[in-house]
């Protein structure tokens, strides 16, 4: 077995930056799907009551799915270039989960907490709206590289 020595920790500032994700959003929003995606795949029954649903498959589906969209935009966050598929991707599944959310409470079939992740996901959203869209009055009306 080869032992490869730890990496030293940063001592400069600069060193701490270039390891610094390129987008924070696109870290939060990843850890964040990682944690919800794998709940329900290792402790199926234990969100049964909490989902409202006796469909253990469907819970753990459901699960393994929005945790392999967490890994792909954890690799992704890693890179030092936010592309514009990644910034799309994490708007897109954002937006749906949170009409999931609404849609589901809304029919009954899940209880109102779910609302409180359809919240976390607009605030994806808008999170996702400041990271891509200038401030500086002088690009105003130009198209963010992360977009084109």
């Amino acid at each position: 077995m080869l032992a490869t020595a730890p990496r030293p920790l940063p001592t400069d500032l600069r060193q701490l930056a270039s390891h610094r994700p390129e987008s924070p959003v696109l870290f939060v929003q990843a850890t964040y799907y990682l944690l919800i995606g794998l709940g329900p795949v290792l402790a199926a029954s234990g969100l049964r009551a909490l989902a409202g649903s006796d469909d253990l498959g469907l819970l753990r589906g459901f699960g393994v799915v929005v945790a392999a969209v967490g890994a792909v935009l954890m690799f992704a966050a890693r890179r030092r270039e936010l592309s514009p598929e990644t910034a799309r991707l994490g708007v897109t599944v954002a937006v749906v989960l949170a009409v999931a959310d609404v849609t589901f409470v809304l029919k009954g079939s899940v209880p109102p907490l779910y609302l409180l992740d359809a919240g976390v996901q607009v605030a994806f959203v808008l999170w996702w709206g400041r990271a891509l869209f200038p401030r500086e009055p002088q690009l105003v009306g130009r198209v963010p590289a992360a977009l084109a």
